[in-house]
């Protein structure tokens, strides 16, 4: 059944692909400005400093606010390990990717666009993932709970925490044109957290806070033949672009 042609002008006009959109990879979206009465975040963008490249997330954590109570709690969980992934473009054209196998990951998944840019000339769209069904996003490019990530591996959908490397087929090479571009995701561990503690027997829990950290690593594929099928140096930035379904790209 591959590949699944979109014609956009189909689309427009009403005649929308069966199962375009999968509803197999939920949407984790448990907190957001859109749902809630009071909402901040950080970093953000008046000046939030990210965290450096040293830093650490074990030991003891506190967030204060003056829009509910404290939330105290302790990680025994630190960043994930950094992804460090490889392309290899093979004799028959197909694409080999690999990786180093991260610890604490619960999964992986890939994806790659291709054919955006045919000498200006505008063109075909070529989206692969490493799915062996037909997916298209939900929160495969997010945050997923390991639960939601075992269950996706059991069809295929994620691949297992032992795997470390997939093959992009060679038809996807040829339909791409000269570059691809795409992103290895590693899903993580998560802790959760509330207060206060649990009470015994049936007495009411009046909970007072809860709080949920989640854990991924991810790194960027660029997959081109003047790159010699390897991932080259980070390109110079340039103005930040978005891809299909809002897929924000590394640069454009």
């Amino acid at each position: 059944g591959q590949p699944v042609v979109i014609d956009f002008a189909k689309v427009a006009a009403g005649q929308v692909p069966p199962n375009l959109f999968s509803s197999a990879v939920p949407v984790i979206r448990e907190v957001s400005q859109a749902n809630s009465k009071s909402y901040v975040d950080w970093p953000n963008s008046k000046g939030g400093k990210q965290p450096g490249s040293g830093s650490s997330l074990l030991g003891a954590h506190r967030v204060a606010s003056n829009i509910g109570s404290d939330i105290n709690f302790t990680l025994a969980q630190d960043y994930m390990q950094g992804l460090s992934a490889s392309t290899a473009i093979q004799g028959d054209q197909s694409v080999m990717i690999r990786w180093n196998q991260v610890p604490n990951a619960t999964g992986y998944v890939a994806w790659t666009i291709g054919g955006m840019d045919r000498q200006d000339k505008g063109g075909d769209i070529v989206w692969w993932t490493s799915s062996a069904s037909q997916q298209f996003g939900g929160g495969l490019w997010d945050w997923l709970p390991p639960s939601v990530v075992a269950n996706l591996i059991t069809k295929k959908i994620v691949m297992p925490p032992t795997q470390t490397s997939c093959q992009i087929p060679a038809e996807v090479k040829k339909a791409s044109g000269e570059m691809m571009l795409g992103n290895l995701n590693a899903f993580g561990p998560e802790a959760n957290f509330s207060y206060p503690p649990k009470p015994a027997g049936n007495a009411v829990w009046n909970i007072d806070w809860t709080a949920k950290v989640r854990f991924r690593s991810h790194t960027m594929l660029l997959i081109g033949a003047d790159f010699g099928g390897g991932t080259p140096a980070e390109p110079e930035k340039k103005k930040k672009c978005k891809g299909p379904l809002g897929i924000p790209l590394p640069t454009c």
